[in-house]
């Protein structure tokens, strides 16, 4: 079970959201054969061998358009802000929510991503801007390496719409999420390990 040849023609972008050293053989085949078909993006993350500090430097890669940590990009006129997760795990384990979405629909309504940096998530001090701040509400929101799949969809100020989709961490769930970028419906694909 898992990704077949006609769910990677359709597959327009991959990204991998940190953590991946640890990653198995077969994602690891995957990403390599979907590298040659969509543009294939990783953001770092702690578990990686860079730095631990944000904002993350992309790492080096060959095949790989490799991404800061935060990521944002467009794709196909949809805007997206992608997180590795450590931001959403810092902020659950600081207060009493344990709903990666929800902690993500405080950052959207907080416009910053990172609120526990560099307090208690090491970052570095910026003088002339904050990388955290959200300038650009996005349609799509990720944080990878969570506890467990959540996806919703959050209503903000001027009635617009954010679908925040939380992925678990790939190495215990083997779980990959696949947004329908036409009606931002989520498909998981389970990899057999």
């Amino acid at each position: 079970m898992g990704i077949e040849a006609d769910d990677v023609s359709r597959i327009a972008r991959v990204l991998i959201a940190g953590e991946s050293i640890n990653v198995s053989a077969q994602i690891q085949e995957f990403s390599s054969k979907a590298a040659y078909l969509v543009r294939h993006e990783e953001a770092p993350n702690v578990g990686c061998a860079k730095t631990t500090v944000l904002p993350m430097a992309g790492l080096n890669g060959g095949t790989l358009n490799l991404t800061t940590n935060p990521y944002e990009f467009t794709l196909g006129g949809i805007d997206f802000c992608a997180l590795s997760g450590q931001t959403v795990s810092d902020l659950r384990r600081l207060s009493n929510i344990q709903s990666a979405c929800q902690l993500m629909e405080l950052m959207l309504t907080w416009q910053h991503v990172a609120p526990t940096c560099p307090d208690t998530v090491d970052g570095f001090p910026l003088h002339d801007r904050d990388p955290f701040s959200i300038e650009r509400y996005p349609h799509v929101m990720v944080a990878g390496n969570q506890p467990k799949p959540e996806v919703t969809v959050h209503v903000g100020s001027g009635n617009r719409k954010c679908t925040l989709i939380a992925i678990p961490r790939f190495a215990r769930s083997q779980l990959v999420a696949i947004l329908n970028l036409r009606t931002f419906e989520v498909d998981w694909k389970q990899f057999s390990i």
